[in-house]
């Protein structure tokens, strides 16, 4: 704990930078006053890239909730179901923006490859095998609005393989047209336990196809993983065990956007992270572009991460 400071309002500036200076370390602040002379205002002003939440004692859950959903314009829902309409409405909305009068055409190709028709001759059958017209609507999805790819097998040229496949770019509306657009007859007629145990069922495929990507562009741009030697899974000292698992994203002050892997047996906080040694890792995964001895102690190190994962 960096210390206990008590702050008065004479001068906000004063306390104002003195907030600022202790951003980066491990603090406790009792900020005190009069009400309505900018407490709250101060906090904001100093560290603005934190979630706040502020307690009422007097107050109950639901009211604290309400106040905290409206002030950060987080969406607040008392039922199940009013977050699965919300969903609903919100990427009918979004796609209804985007795609104007042809929105029904797209909505069609993206629905197609988000439910796994990711092939040109999939696409082209729900137009009736056309083709060229099929190839026009994806070229606009990919060239002006930049929600699909075309993805290839990894050591074929790209602009010469027969073999590309395509995908939802956007992760949000990849997520919205696998897990609720098809599933709207589910939210409508409030199927609710059959729609969670599909989700049960899909999402961790689902997850492990967005990594998948993750990590054959990681391969793409000559990125190479630094891993512990196996040592029985011990911990600290060892590789965890070979098998498939899910990621999730997260964000830290000391690595910034990185991945937690999930469920991995006997360990716990394995993190795929930037770093260039093996004295950085107890079992986490490190990501660079190529091995070399970066700091002459014989053993390999990753080298440019900061280039290629930040």
């Amino acid at each position: 704990m960096y210390g206990i400071h008590k702050l008065g309002f004479i001068d906000p500036l004063e306390e104002l930078a003195y907030l600022k200076g202790i951003e980066n370390k491990d603090f406790f602040v009792l900020i005190k006053g009069r009400r309505r002379i900018g407490k709250t205002r101060i906090t904001y002003e100093a560290f603005n890239d934190y979630i706040y939440v502020f307690i009422w004692p007097d107050k109950s859950v639901g009211w604290i909730l309400e106040r905290i959903a409206e002030e950060q314009g987080i969406p607040l829902f008392s039922r199940f179901s009013d977050m699965l309409n919300y969903l609903l409405d919100t990427g009918k909305v979004l796609v209804s923006l985007e795609f104007g009068s042809d929105s029904k055409i797209y909505t069609t190709i993206l629905s197609a490859i988000a439910s796994g028709k990711t092939k040109l001759r999939e696409i082209s059958a729900l137009f009736g095998k056309k083709s060229t017209s099929t190839v026009k609507y994806l070229d606009t999805l990919r060239k002006e609005f930049n929600l699909v790819r075309r993805e290839t097998p990894i050591f074929e040229d790209p602009k010469k393989s027969k073999n590309g496949i395509y995908e939802v770019r956007d992760n949000f509306l990849s997520f919205w047209y696998y897990f609720i657009d098809r599933r709207r007859d589910y939210i409508e007629q409030e199927r609710f336990s059959e729609l969670i145990s599909q989700f049960e069922r899909d999402f961790p495929a689902f997850a492990g196809r967005k990594f998948e990507k993750f990590v054959t562009q990681l391969l793409r741009e000559g990125l190479i993983p630094l891993e512990l030697p196996w040592k029985d899974n011990q911990q600290k000292v060892s590789c965890i065990p070979l098998g498939t698992y899910s990621v999730k994203r997260r964000h830290s002050d000391r690595f910034k956007e990185h991945f937690h892997i999930q469920d991995v047996p006997n360990r716990t906080w394995i993190l795929i992270h930037p770093g260039n040694y093996y004295t950085q890792i107890m079992g986490c995964v490190l990501v660079g572009g190529g091995f070399s001895d970066i700091n002459n102690d014989w053993l390999p190190g990753c080298r440019q991460q900061s280039q290629y994962y930040g």
